[in-house]
C-alpha cells in the first residue's frame, strides 16, 4: 500500500511540476510575411515571442510586458544594403489585445 501511495504522489508531482514549466514558458507564435492580425491575450501571452522569416532571414519580437508599448525588428539592419528589406512589430491595443505586423519593405529609422 505503501509503495503504491508513494507511485502516485510520485507521478501527481512529475504532472504538476510540468505543468508548471509548460505555462511558465510563454509558446512562440510564427507568423507569415503579409500579416497584419490582432491577438487576444489567450492566443499571444505577454512575453511571448513573436517569429517571422522571410527570404531565409528571420525576425523576433517579445510581446510587450507591463508599460512596455510595443516593439519591433527590421532587416537588413541600418547601414546595410539589401532588396528584401522586411519589418516585424507588435504593440498593445485597447482590452490588452496585439496587433502584429510582419510586412516587406519598411524603413530605417
Amino acid at each position: 500500500m505503501t509503495r503504491y501511495l508513494v507511485a502516485v504522489l510520485t507521478c501527481m508531482l512529475a504532472l504538476a511540476l510540468t505543468a508548471s514549466a509548460a505555462e511558465a514558458t510563454p509558446p512562440v507564435l510564427t507568423v507569415r510575411i503579409g500579416t497584419n492580425r490582432v491577438y487576444t491575450r489567450s492566443q499571444l501571452h505577454p512575453g511571448g515571442t513573436i517569429v517571422c522569416h522571410y527570404q531565409g532571414h528571420t525576425l523576433s519580437v517579445t510581446a510587450p510586458v507591463g508599460k512596455t508599448t510595443g516593439s519591433g525588428a527590421l532587416w537588413p539592419l541600418p547601414g546595410e544594403t539589401h532588396k528584401g528589406l522586411f519589418v516585424l512589430s507588435t504593440g498593445i491595443m485597447s482590452k490588452g489585445r496585439y496587433n502584429v505586423v510582419c510586412l516587406r519593405g519598411g524603413y530605417h529609422w
